[in-house]
């Protein structure tokens, strides 16, 4: 946090432009995001153990995984083309049906309520959708297609995690529910 704060000041500091404070501003929002969110993967791992992080995981790569297949294969319908115009109804289906199987599959591997071990599948593979969504909607914004260029062709290093930074703090609370 003193990292985001000091670079904030000194791009502040530094800057002559117009926008400065802005910019400052969205620098020190964008560390707490990507940094407050992740550190639930640490909460997680920590309190719930290796395992359920996995299966958190787990969920959030089925329904990314499977909405891509299926959504290049046989997406017709624009999810919402506004934001991400690559999204489609279809993927987004099915993608949500491979998280509550990987939820259910995964849970009875560790003793958990089919039912809610397949709610926590639905409800971590919908704010998946969500983040991904957040930060589709956060580059539209900024009149960018890619969050960066590190990882060629996968529109950024963020696009990598987005799902993530909304999918573990979601299932780290209905983990709660669920043990």
């Amino acid at each position: 946090m003193l990292v985001v704060v000091l670079a904030a000041v000194l791009a502040l500091t530094a800057s002559r432009r117009a926008h400065a404070l802005s910019n400052a501003a969205a620098d020190v929002l964008g560390g707490l995001y990507t940094g407050g969110l992740l550190a639930y993967v640490i909460l997680v791992r920590a309190e719930f153990g290796f395992l359920a992080l996995m299966i958190v995981l787990g969920v959030i790569w089925a329904n990314d995984i499977a909405a891509y297949f299926v959504g290049v294969a046989w997406g017709r319908h624009k999810l919402i083309p506004a934001i991400s115009p690559g999204k489609s109804v279809e993927g987004f289906v099915v993608g949500l049906l491979a998280g509550v199987i990987v939820g259910v599959i995964a849970g009875n591997a560790v003793a958990w309520s089919p039912v809610r071990a397949g709610v926590l599948g639905l409800l971590v593979a919908l704010s998946a959708v969500a983040g991904d969504l957040w930060e589709s909607a956060i580059k539209r914004s900024a009149g960018v297609k890619d969050s960066g260029a590190m990882l060629p062709g996968h529109g950024g290093v963020l696009d990598r995690f987005d799902a993530v930074l909304f999918g573990v703090p979601v299932g780290y609370y209905l983990l709660w529910w669920l043990t």
